[in-house]
């Protein structure tokens, strides 16, 4: 175990010399993306029930704030779409969780293909939404300027057309901000290995790292991205999300999906340089996300959409 996970378990639960610790997970990005950001244990102790531990790993520190992570992972409890937390830091990001058991599974993008998931999907971001307010703002158009200063700083690998990938979000930023929509919490997050599937049919969302008030069409582009290439597939989402078929709706989710590929793709980019967990594929992961973000924004049809999404025609 870290000495940063029995730091804060030790924080959060007081010594036990009864406790043991077993990793949950090993660190896995590529195919599926999972306990890349977080280090995840199993905690057994005589008496109580199985319990994990996220503790924030120390490449995430640059990236990612603790406070609304605690926060929103609290909310979601709270509405039943996410794991319940039996404690948390607010000052490192640390939850400790109920460990889910049996009957439950991880996702994959395949699942989402499924209209019970998607509808378990949806109805649980809708609670979100619905939800208490969140005290911070998550702006996908910031995140990635961030990303690509910091990535430059660290001399990271970037794709030539990483400028123009830069500029097409731009634009993105522009159509949105004309039609600007009400804001909500989101989760901010579609990768598919952040969901549970019971055997029931139920799901709960894990992962709140990027939470925050935020364009309620975000949160269904970063799933339509993961799930559905092609649009005629990604109708299916929109019916669910909005009783009907919106164009303007499927081409907002669909150029914030873009722009979050893009965050996340400098992100492993960064990670790859300077990163010491070598065994981990954080540039192949890069180079996908670049490769979907490129997907969208080197579409014919995409001035067409940022115009439409715009207002204009």
């Amino acid at each position: 175990m870290s000495a940063d996970a029995e730091a804060a378990f030790a924080a959060l639960m007081g010594q036990s010399e009864t406790a043991t610790f077993s990793r949950l997970r090993e660190a896995i990005m590529s195919p599926m993306h999972i306990a890349v950001e977080n280090d995840l244990w199993r905690i057994d102790d005589p008496g109580q029930e199985p319990r994990v531990l996220r503790v924030l790993h120390s490449d995430s520190h640059a990236e990612f704030t603790p406070s609304p992570i605690v926060e929103a992972a609290k909310i979601a409890g709270s509405l039943g779409m996410g794991p319940e937390i039996l404690m948390a830091d607010a000052e490192t990001g640390t939850l400790l969780m109920p460990h889910l058991g049996d009957g439950w599974r991880t996702a994959t993008m395949f699942d989402l293909k499924n209209k019970s998931v998607r509808q378990s999907v949806v109805d649980a971001t809708r609670r979100l939404h619905n939800g208490p307010e969140l005290s911070e703002t998550f702006n996908p158009f910031q995140r990635v300027e961030d990303l690509y200063r910091r990535a430059e700083k660290v001399e990271a690998p970037l794709p030539v057309d990483v400028k123009w990938l830069m500029d097409g979000a731009d634009q993105v930023r522009s159509a949105v901000a004309a039609t600007p929509a009400k804001m909500k919490p989101c989760r901010n997050d579609g990768c598919a290995s952040n969901i549970m599937i019971h055997e029931d049919g139920g799901v709960i969302l894990l992962d709140y790292d990027l939470a925050g008030m935020n364009d309620p069409a975000f949160d269904l582009g970063v799933l339509m991205a993961e799930a559905e290439v092609f649009d005629e597939d990604a109708i299916a989402w929109i019916e669910l999300w909005n009783d009907d078929v919106d164009p303007s709706l499927l081409g907002r989710a669909r150029l914030y999906g873009a722009v979050d590929d893009l965050g996340w793709a400098i992100s492993a980019a960064i990670n790859s340089h300077v990163s010491k967990r070598i065994s981990i594929e954080f540039r192949k992961y890069s180079e996908w996300r670049f490769m979907r973000c490129r997907r969208v924004i080197a579409d014919r049809l995409f001035e067409e959409t940022v115009r439409h999404v715009s207002g204009g025609h």
